[in-house]
């Protein structure tokens, strides 16, 4: 038998193009959400009048661009809610970043990519979580997620507000 060195092959390299990296769906988040997304939703239900619409307003964006026909359906934005929503403490929230990471890993595609951005989105908020105000936040925003989702659902993103 041939020693093969440990080198990538062409196709390889072409798959590595093609995943995109924490880094990459934390930018794209960033790009959506705005640069303060966590210490915004950590604060969801603390935020002033003006904020919380404009935070609201760029949920609404992210919803109708990432959900839909080939993206997430409400089945997953469904079962991430009650995964988020059944934990009692940020260690049952901790728990609850390897289950999305893995419902990431099972997409495919654009579905992959807009479900990484709902996971890094998650993922951010409980690392960041502190205390039951922040958690309390963390399912209110999830509650919103699916409440868009809902909204939005069957009119691919292009509902009549």
């Amino acid at each position: 038998m041939k020693n093969v060195p440990f080198n990538k092959s062409k196709d390889d390299s072409q798959r590595e193009k093609k995943n995109i990296t924490e880094d990459d769906l934390r930018n794209d988040v960033k790009n959506m959400l705005g640069e303060n997304y966590i210490s915004n939703i950590l604060n969801y239900t603390q935020l002033d009048p003006e904020d919380f619409i404009i935070l609201d307003n760029k949920i609404k964006n992210f919803i109708k661009e990432n959900t839909g026909k080939d993206k997430i359906t409400s089945t997953k934005m469904r079962k991430i809610y009650e995964k988020i929503k059944k934990a009692q403490n940020l260690n049952e929230l901790l728990l609850q970043i390897p289950f999305l990471a893995y419902m990431v890993g099972k997409e495919k595609g654009e579905n992959k990519k807009a479900l990484g951005r709902v996971y890094i989105i998650f993922k951010d908020l409980i690392e960041s979580a502190k205390n039951i105000k922040d958690i309390e936040n963390i399912k209110k925003f999830a509650e919103a997620l699916v409440a868009y989702q809902k909204f939005f659902e069957g009119t691919g993103g292009e509902n009549n507000e």
